[in-house]
């Protein structure tokens, strides 16, 4: 293998390992602005509509304090346990998926491409699944 070939290796190794990547945050939506989550278990339909301002307030909060260290993923985007949309007056601004062990996400409308995620401790998945409803 070339120079090339190496350094092309090289770099794409340090990307994977996350060393490369400044993955931006989720861009969470102002509590005051959203009128519903609507929560769903995997991909499927909406089993649940969220619209007490209290606990979409709680919900938000619960993303702000764990929306760093996200990154773009290599391969397949893991299947998610739940699907929670973030609706305001005008349309759907934000998807957060939740799956065993991570939280993911992106901005509405949006490509995959922009998909992003992160771990997501036990504790933290519980409180977000208590507040859901989903526990």
């Amino acid at each position: 293998m070339g120079r090339l070939g190496l350094a092309i290796t090289y770099g794409l190794s340090l990307g994977a390992c996350g060393i490369l990547d400044d993955t931006p945050p989720l861009p969470l939506p102002p509590s005051s602005s959203v009128i519903e989550i609507g929560v769903a278990s995997g991909n499927i339909e909406f089993k649940r509509r969220i619209v007490d301002p209290e606990t979409i307030a709680g919900v938000l909060a619960l993303l702000s304090s764990n929306n760093s260290g996200y990154r773009y993923p290599v391969g397949t985007f893991p299947g998610a346990q739940y699907t929670l949309v973030f609706r305001d007056h005008e349309r759907e601004r934000l998807v957060v998926w939740v799956g065993p062990d991570w939280l993911g996400g992106r901005e509405l409308p949006g490509s995959a491409r922009a998909n992003r995620l992160r771990g997501l401790a036990a504790g933290e998945r519980a409180k977000l699944l208590s507040l859901i409803g989903a526990s």
